[in-house]
């Protein structure tokens, strides 16, 4: 079991538009990503459980050990092409543990490569969490991958 852990944001554009709107929260892991001479530092990371897959943004990924497959694109609820963000389909590793020294094994998955700045690290289903049962209580407080 590794344990994962709540985030909650206040978007203040919002709040003055919608008074008691409220956080919003977001679903974190920790993470470390394979390089030629090593892993990284330690990242957060957004668990999406609506992503299909996993994106990395460009100041991470430069410097990973990675198998580039293709140019593409993403987008997200816009259909408009100036909203599409560039990628590179590839796969890299990475593992996913917690403070009291749990962890995945090392995994190769599939992942979107951002090529724009400030995209954020996501990580999604596609040949990860749909390896792991994952679990949360955000009432209590509670959450964590078996």
């Amino acid at each position: 079991m590794i344990k994962l852990s709540f985030i909650e944001l206040r978007d203040r554009k919002l709040e003055k538009l919608v008074p008691g709107y409220g956080y919003l929260t977001r679903l974190i892991c920790n993470t470390k990503l394979k390089t030629l001479n090593g892993w990284t530092k330690s990242y957060d990371a957004i668990i999406d459980t609506g992503a299909h897959i996993s994106i990395i943004p460009l100041e991470i990924w430069q410097d990973l050990e990675t198998k580039i497959f293709a140019d593409y694109y993403v987008r997200g609820l816009s259909p408009n092409k100036e909203c599409y963000v560039n990628i590179k389909v590839a796969k890299v590793k990475l593992v996913i543990f917690d403070e009291s020294g749990n962890r995945t094994p090392e995994l190769e998955i599939f992942a979107y490569l951002a090529l724009d700045e400030g995209i954020p690290l996501i990580l999604g289903f596609k040949t990860l969490l749909d390896e792991f049962k994952i679990c949360f209580d955000h009432k209590d407080n509670k959450a964590w991958l078996e």
